[in-house]
């Protein structure tokens, strides 16, 4: 991907008619540097019409769990990314640094690539114990991980008091934060994440350390979302 990455966590937020027309006003309007994640239940209608496609989440055993989906059965079904350790999965799912370590370790072995989530929340960052958060989550994740593989891993930046506040980081948190980022761990690309939408997109896309970013709400808009695409790579050709 040359251009800047652009992740569409598609959470639960839509059912089968808006899918539909979703598809259908996107087609032919999304280009290559575009990873979309839907609900796993509607892969189906995404899988073939779309590059590259990710699914929210998976377990890291196969067998007897039911209502879980292995990364196997994910790499089988022709998905090709998969995103790891949301906020809203540590948060409501209690999962634990060494859990996201474990469905990572999973996802390599299955030749899957893996979008690691990471940030802090709004009492550590005032704390002033952001960096060493992110130390942590990012050291524990990728426990094990060989450096051939950080290719097929994407590392998303989002505060867990951003995501759905429409409060961001200033662009110097940002840029400081990336910067951090890039100095524990070598070749990993760096996106961004929280409440970032069409209002604020070309201001945040000027930050010449990102990678690219993760965009939650506004990318089942898709008006919004087209928007969104067309301002990062109109910047970035």
């Amino acid at each position: 991907m040359e251009n800047k990455i652009i992740i569409a966590n598609m959470k639960m937020y839509m059912n089968l008619n808006d899918i539909n027309s979703y598809i259908e006003l996107l087609t032919d309007k999304i280009t290559d540097n575009v990873i979309i994640c839907p609900s796993s239940i509607y892969i189906p209608y995404f899988i073939d019409k779309f590059n590259h496609i990710g699914i929210q989440n998976v377990y890291y055993k196969e067998g007897a769990y039911t209502g879980e989906i292995s990364p196997k059965v994910v790499h089988d079904f022709g998905v090709e990314y998969v995103i790891v350790g949301h906020s809203e999965r540590r948060e409501y799912f209690n999962e634990t640094d060494l859990l996201i370590n474990e469905k990572i370790k999973a996802c390599v072995d299955n030749k899957l690539k893996v979008i690691l989530c990471v940030g802090e929340t709004l009492n550590e960052k005032n704390n002033l114990e952001k960096n060493e958060i992110l130390k942590k989550q990012i050291s524990i994740a990728l426990e094990n991980i060989s450096s051939d593989n950080y290719k097929n891993v994407i590392i998303a930046y989002e505060p867990r008091w951003a995501i759905g506040t429409n409060i961001i980081p200033t662009i110097k948190e940002i840029e400081d934060t990336i910067s951090y980022i890039k100095s524990i761990v070598k070749d990993i690309r760096i996106v961004y994440g929280g409440s970032v939408n069409e209002e604020n997109i070309s201001k945040i896309n000027k930050i010449s350390n990102l990678d690219g970013f993760m965009i939650g709400a506004s990318c089942v808009n898709p008006l919004k979302f087209i928007k969104i695409v067309n301002i990062v790579n109109k910047t970035n050709i």
